[in-house]
């Protein structure tokens, strides 16, 4: 491909990327915010302020990263969340040009635009810029991570530094990121992209960054140097809590603690009430309600049927395969079921999870599409896609029906 419809080819995947996401925006209703939505906007209202806080006063019980984000757009254009919601279109398109550029790195050019394209306007992808929440700041962030080591310029150092900031700034969206971060940047001499270990070095060296920086505010302001939030044990907790009071398992009061107990005095309450919602549950429960936080994850009504990911998976599931002889993949193929495991102990059952590591599996899947159609020659590899595509259009059709008879599976397994 020429480098004029190389540029052509991503320029395309922007707009239908941004076209499609505004079309969210424009269908969304944030409404009156409330949970985590009023948090964030909450935080990033006291930023604006010159003071990080949230409405109960917590200083570090959120990440600053989506909040930050948030004050700076309302700074620059507005009041309320659609000023957000548009900033969050246009990053997530930024986004999809960037799995298209990680794509190509790891296959080739058409492969990129594809899954470029497939990022543009998977659901998955594309619904959060809707959400006041943030998985659709996080998602890019991962999408440019990702992108940032193989880029054709600059140096292969620079690269490396972009790539550490860049996981450095999802860490401070979302914390739970960092190992996986430190892995792909550790792995970046064996990763085909043209960096020494000093470049990994300083990859590595711009990743600290963030938690040294956060763990000294944290230090700062609370006297105690917290490498991520306040709230593990309270997160922890209701991870829990929720999808047993779902299934009906517990009958206990839900824990609340003492209004006089202050934000880093909370914590030891939480694990208590968890310990003692696990012994009321049993193993059994346990597993029970930790099944339901992973199945709803990976779970495809949302409530309409998600035909784009399951499209997607079986070219996941090649991609993984292809994925262990490449060591520069390997965190992008880890980055789903390694976040499912956190999001089963510290979220609870919410198909959005997986919104943050669409890039990941959008990556994966593209390479996985480029080793399937070597393997199996173009013929049949487009025969096969298009059998699977029809299934999927099927399966859409009858969406309904097909949804009651997963219910029907959920109730007789719980």
């Amino acid at each position: 491909m020429t480098p004029g419809r190389r540029a052509a080819a991503l320029g395309a995947v922007f707009l239908a990327a941004l076209a499609v996401r505004l079309l969210w925006v424009r269908a969304a209703d944030p409404g009156p915010l409330k949970g985590d939505a009023a948090e964030y906007f909450a935080y990033a209202g006291s930023l604006r302020a010159g003071r990080f806080a949230g409405p109960g006063g917590e200083r570090a019980a959120r990440m600053p990263g989506y909040p930050a984000f948030v004050a700076g757009v309302q700074t620059l254009f507005g009041e309320g969340p659609r000023p957000v919601l548009r900033a969050q279109a246009v990053v997530g398109a930024a986004g999809a040009v960037a799995t298209a550029l990680a794509v190509e790195a790891a296959a080739s050019t058409p492969w990129g635009v594809a899954a470029g394209l497939a990022a543009a306007l998977a659901r998955d992808s594309a619904e959060p810029a809707g959400w006041p929440l943030s998985e659709a700041l996080f998602a890019a962030l991962l999408a440019a991570a990702f992108a940032a080591p193989g880029l054709r310029r600059p140096g292969p150092a620079a690269r490396a530094a972009a790539a550490g900031l860049l996981w450095g700034a999802a860490f401070l969206t979302r914390p739970e990121v960092l190992p996986l971060g430190a892995l792909a940047l550790a792995l970046l001499p064996v990763s085909g992209v043209g960096a020494s270990r000093r470049d990994a070095a300083v990859g590595l060296a711009a990743l600290a960054l963030a938690p040294a920086l956060w763990a000294a505010r944290n230090l700062a302001v609370l006297g105690r140097p917290l490498p991520a939030t306040s709230s593990s044990a309270t997160v922890r907790y209701l991870g829990l809590r929720h999808p047993a009071e779902a299934l009906g398992l517990s009958r206990a009061p839900r824990y609340e603690p003492p209004a006089d107990v202050g934000e880093l005095e909370r914590g030891p309450g939480y694990a208590a009430a968890e310990r003692a919602l696990r012994a009321e549950l049993g193993t059994a429960g346990v597993a029970k309600a930790r099944l339901l936080n992973a199945g709803s994850i990976w779970y495809p009504f949302l409530p309409a049927y998600d035909a784009a990911f399951v499209f997607l998976l079986p070219l996941w599931a090649a991609g993984l395969w292809a994925a262990r002889r490449r060591p520069g993949l390997w965190a992008a193929a880890l980055l789903p079921p390694a976040l499912t495991g956190v999001y089963c102990l510290y979220g609870g059952f919410a198909s959005r999870y997986r919104f943050g590591f669409a890039p990941a599996l959008l990556l994966v899947a593209g390479v996985g599409a480029a080793a399937a159609w070597e393997r199996l020659g173009g013929r049949r590899a487009a025969a096969a896609l298009a059998v699977w595509a029809a299934a999927n259009a099927a399966l859409f059709a009858a969406a309904p029906r097909a949804r009651e008879l997963a219910l029907s599976v959920k109730a007789a397994l719980f």
